[in-house]
């Protein structure tokens, strides 16, 4: 089990295959690109199959989501996904990609495993695709996403994001093209997630924007949190049914508190967070000879350490150690000269909100922390103290050896409670 302090259990793997990309998207990275893990940083097929099997077998991960990057630029894709799909317990598979590749590999990935896509499309115009991706293939988006419809890679979801003057007046249209052709329509807030550190709070279309302007068109009905479970995205049905339509707020409506998820970087890296600033290696294990066990072992342990969400607005930058936090397509920047000064704008407000609880935590009768069932019989609480039904520090050690932490020797007395 992958826990953290907070109760929270990482059951949903997502692994980057590569970083490389050929699309250069505004609000992710430079016109010139980055620089370039070297071949011999990124983990080979082997390895992601290992540690893939690791996380599924030992560490109870029960859906894998491969990204990038680009991952359908990594030539042994296919072969990785039909391995994975060999599992047992076999574990949910789907792909996230911008979709250019998509129309030559659909049936194969369908053929070796893949459940499901998610392509991201954040225009209907080709003119405007062209000025944000800096590249001229919105017809093998769209040709992709209808291949990947057809050999079954379903439900296909499209992923959006807004920007002002240049999109930022499509989102009915989208979504009306979305129903029309099956897919479900995701809009995403843009994160402060790009290399050239160009994002500004104020000039977000923010989720409140997104619906406001759905809404002109539509008739939407909130799904509700029952529904919503860990998931990310905010869901709303679409003029009774039964299209749906999601929104992803992590900026304005962060969802740290249900947070489910586990990244596994191009060159063995977990990160606990997509904003997280520190990484844990788990590619020097591997090619050290370490077994299994230890592998599992180190992931625990990174997780355990996994912070409770973005930062409040007392601190100068939108990262918990008060600096940039490196874009998604950059894994490598810590290998680099840090950056002077964050530049991103000082309102990315989002402060530690209460967690949403999901609908099978109970309450701790002694210091009135949520806390999962299943976390209840393993004996700790939502914020990680040790302690069970009866409180008393006997119940520390198993938990604490499966985490890894040592947790001294037990004895009979109360813990005492938070306040």
């Amino acid at each position: 089990m992958l826990l953290d302090t907070y109760g929270r259990v990482a059951t949903d793997l997502r692994v980057s295959l590569t970083d490389k990309c050929n699309l250069r998207c505004t609000y992710c990275m430079p016109e010139e690109g980055l620089q370039w893990l070297g071949k011999s940083d990124l983990l080979s097929d082997d390895e992601i199959v290992r540690l893939i099997r690791i996380a599924v077998t030992m560490l109870g991960i029960t859906e894998v989501r491969f990204t990038g990057g680009e991952p359908l630029l990594r030539p042994g894709l296919v072969g990785i996904v039909e391995r994975c799909a060999a599992l047992e317990p076999r574990p949910k598979m789907s792909l996230t990609t911008n979709g250019i590749g998509l129309k030559r590999t659909a049936q194969a990935l369908k053929a070796a495993g893949l459940d499901r896509v998610n392509v991201s499309l954040d225009t209907l115009r080709p003119e405007v695709f062209k000025t944000l991706t800096r590249r001229d293939r919105h017809h093998d988006v769209i040709d992709g996403m209808a291949a990947a419809r057809d050999a079954g890679l379903t439900p296909v979801k499209v992923n959006a994001v807004l920007m002002p003057g240049l999109n930022d007046d499509e989102a009915p249209d989208l979504l009306a093209w979305a129903v029309e052709n099956e897919y479900e329509l995701r809009f995403i807030e843009q994160m402060p997630l790009d290399a050239q550190h160009g994002w500004k709070r104020d000039g977000m279309i923010t989720a409140g924007d997104i619906l406001q302007s759905l809404r002109t068109r539509f008739t939407l009905t909130e799904e509700g949190a029952d529904e919503r479970g860990s998931a990310p995205a905010e869901r709303w049905v679409v003029d009774g049914g039964p299209a749906t339509v999601g929104v992803i707020a992590s900026v304005t409506r962060p969802f740290c508190g249900a947070c489910d998820r586990t990244r596994l970087t191009a060159d063995g890296q977990v990160r606990t967070c997509l904003f997280a600033t520190e990484e844990s290696d788990l590619r020097a294990a591997l090619r050290s000879g370490a077994p299994d066990e230890e592998i599992a072992r180190l992931w625990k342990v990174a997780m355990w350490a996994r912070r409770p969400g973005p930062v409040s607005t007392t601190r100068p930058s939108c990262s918990p150690t008060a600096r940039c936090p490196r874009s998604a397509a950059d894994p490598l920047q810590r290998r680099r000269s840090e950056p002077s000064g964050c530049t991103h704008s000082s309102s990315f407000t989002t402060s530690l909100r209460k967690p949403r609880t999901p609908r099978n935590w109970e309450r701790c009768s002694r210091c009135s922390s949520h806390a999962s069932q299943v976390l209840r019989r393993s004996g700790v609480c939502s914020v990680g103290l040790f302690h069970a039904r009866t409180h008393t520090a006997a119940s520390r050690q198993p938990l604490a050896e499966q985490v890894g932490v040592s947790s001294g020797p037990a004895e009979a007395e109360e813990v005492t409670a938070p306040p």
